[in-house]
């Protein structure tokens, strides 16, 4: 299968990122939150998690409106493929209905206090479906079948989600204050949790594509300029993440650090947009099946890389 990727659509790479990485990665830091919550018995985490729940549910209607239109324009090449059953029905279903047990979860916080446990539950339900019908989403988006994934390579993408959706937190904080307004203990709190969740799943999304340079670096020529310079510049930007997120994680007033999580923001999406950029050209070349071409090698050329 051969995917085209122009210019111009480089800089909607970000943007198809931080809907994916919301969708897959926001609904377990909420979970994360409220787990926390019953541990401690401290409203402050109860609350973040509420927060963080909105935030994973304001992607999922402009998720499911491009699903939809991809569906209705490719649907004479999917059909037959749901109808073998290579992209069953049920994946799809599972990943709408985890939408509708996210909202119904991050719409009945009230329930939290009243019955945590099957507050909770519900929580997991949500995730639990989300997850499983994600990697259907992406199967019906790509038009690949289960057999051509590079399951090695997608294996990064939970905890790249955790940080894309963490990046994402600080400054929906920002965004949130004054319609919230939960005081400035939950503030000052909240985004220095935000803070080690950022600086945390950056130095595991770090290790993840250290790993990944061990696993294939015997059977693969990773010192391609295309794959490598993204990967490197990735790299860099992670580390820029991670010591951000120590920042303010260690602040005694992280709210007033606004630059530092706008910071956070832009460099985390555009981390995770260069390792797409970078996988997607070690799939083109080393994955049997996979064709995606991108502007990386005519650019770097134009640079004299």
């Amino acid at each position: 299968m051969t995917f085209v990727v122009t210019t111009w659509s480089l800089f909607l790479i970000p943007v198809v990122v931080l809907g994916a990485s919301l969708f897959w990665g926001a609904p377990i830091i909420a979970l994360v939150s409220e787990l926390a919550a019953a541990v401690s018995k401290r409203p402050l985490p109860l609350r973040l998690a509420q927060q963080q729940s909105r935030l994973a549910l304001v992607i999922h209607p402009a998720l499911w409106a491009a699903v939809g239109a991809i569906f209705w324009v490719a649907l004479p090449e999917i059909r037959p493929r749901f109808e073998a059953g290579v992209l069953p029905w049920t994946t799809v279903i599972l990943a709408a209905a985890g939408s509708c047990l996210t909202m119904a979860w991050a719409l009945t916080w009230n329930l939290a206090r009243q019955r945590r446990g099957f507050h909770i539950v519900l929580g997991c339900a949500a995730n639990m479906c989300l997850k499983y019908g994600y990697w259907g989403i992406v199967l019906l988006v790509s038009n690949a079948s289960p057999e051509t994934i590079p399951w090695a390579l997608a294996s990064l993408w939970p905890v790249a989600a955790l940080f894309g959706a963490s990046c994402c937190g600080p400054v929906y904080l920002v965004l949130r204050r004054n319609a919230d307004d939960w005081g400035r203990d939950y503030y000052r709190y909240s985004a220095r949790v935000l803070g080690r969740w950022v600086a945390g799943t950056a130095v595991l999304l770090a290790a993840g594509m250290s790993w990944a340079f061990m696993a294939y670096h015997k059977t693969a020529n990773l010192f391609l300029p295309p794959l490598f310079f993204p990967a490197m510049a990735a790299a860099g930007l992670l580390a820029c993440c991670a010591l951000m997120g120590l920042v303010l994680a260690r602040a005694e007033h992280p709210m007033r650090h606004k630059i530092v999580m706008a910071g956070i923001w832009a460099a985390g999406l555009g981390a995770i947009a260069l390792l797409v950029l970078a996988v997607a050209e070690g799939v083109s070349h080393y994955v049997p099946g996979w064709n995606i071409l991108t502007p990386l090698p005519d650019l770097l050329q134009h640079l004299g890389w």
